[in-house]
């Protein structure tokens, strides 16, 4: 998953337990491992905690909540296929950083600090929820990322072999190469608006 699990920072007991069904019908069809990348929607800016931190807390050996940076060796049929950086989301605010460019290179930062723990040739593959330039949207949500919100920009990813985003609503390949993509919502088809 790649983040934004429930609409509202606040889910109602029911949404929780309708997404827990779903992750337990998931892992009892075979899906072995559940990947989940924390989205703006599922951070609580009062606290640490997120929508999902209940799964966390939980332990489970299936499911995999990623509220920082995290590279995982992903395995087929025991054999390593690729390295998967996960990336959730981040803001100005939440990264500390005074401004814009500062957070913008601290996400720079993060993410290579992941690309140098890699001891393989396999391909490097993140999955994350970020707003990265060369996106569609509406112009008039473009001053949303002048201060908080940020956009990478597309060379950030130039030692990636694929970029999969939540984030943005619309499904979208926002660049051949470095390959990154938005894979949508399943739920909602617009922008910012919907």
């Amino acid at each position: 998953f790649t983040g934004d699990i429930f609409e509202h920072r606040y889910p109602s007991i029911v949404q929780q337990k309708m997404f827990s069904q779903a992750l337990h019908y998931a892992i009892s069809k075979g899906i072995e491992r559940i990947h989940i990348v924390v989205g703006n929607h599922d951070q609580q800016r009062a606290n640490t905690t997120t929508t999902i931190s209940y799964l966390k807390e939980l332990n489970l050996p299936n499911i995999r909540i990623y509220d920082e940076f995290k590279t995982e060796l992903i395995h087929a049929s025991g054999i390593p296929i690729a390295n998967i950086i996960f990336m959730p989301y981040r803001d100005r605010m939440w990264l500390g950083a005074e401004t814009y460019s500062g957070a913008i290179n601290i996400m720079r930062e993060l993410l290579n600090n992941q690309i140098s723990f890699i001891e393989n040739n396999l391909p490097k593959i993140v999955i994350g929820h970020m707003t990265i330039e060369g996106t569609l949207f509406d112009e008039e949500y473009r001053e949303l990322y002048s201060e908080n919100q940020l956009m990478l920009p597309v060379d950030m990813f130039e030692n990636i072999n694929v970029t999969v985003m939540g984030h943005i609503h619309k499904p979208e390949v926002v660049s051949q190469n470095p390959y990154i993509a938005y894979v949508g919502s399943m739920e909602k088809r617009g922008g910012f608006e919907d």
